[in-house]
């Protein structure tokens, strides 16, 4: 392909924010153009509405979308675009961004480096000599 955009969309009160994720997928794709797309309040069901504010956002029509989901089947060929449905039943990668956010540590195998570095959590333990912070490291690191 001579381009590719990531479209991150973006609603009220998401943990993490789309900038956010954007910001991650700038670093995990540094030749893609990364577009947060405002999505508040939107029907998630109206693919036409969809089509319409994906091609305001852009300013261009895309030839191909890429979706993991079968919305893509209405969406894209509303853009004139082709749907491209990439791995349906999660087979070759069986997780979605949303089971990721719902629970970082259960699919923790499956996200890039920055991803897992947001969810990571880091601890400093501090003592001297023989006050139990090598017994305090090890419990922790068991949790």
């Amino acid at each position: 392909m001579d381009a590719l955009t990531i479209l991150v969309c973006e609603e009220h009160d998401e943990d993490p924010p789309a900038a956010t994720r954007a910001e991650w997928l700038r670093e995990i794709h540094p030749t893609a153009e990364v577009v947060v797309l405002p999505s508040h309040g939107l029907d998630p069901h109206d693919s036409a509405l969809w089509a319409r504010h994906t091609l305001d956002t852009l300013g261009w029509r895309p030839d191909r979308v890429f979706t993991s989901e079968r919305y893509g089947d209405a969406y894209a060929p509303l853009m004139g675009a082709e749907h491209v449905l990439v791995d349906l039943d999660r087979v070759a990668f069986p997780i979605s961004g949303t089971d990721v956010r719902r629970d970082p540590l259960a699919a923790w195998d499956f996200p890039e480096p920055p991803v897992r570095a947001h969810y990571a959590r880091r601890v400093v333990v501090v003592g001297a000599e023989s006050t139990g912070t090598t017994t305090l490291a090890h419990a922790l690191a068991l949790l």
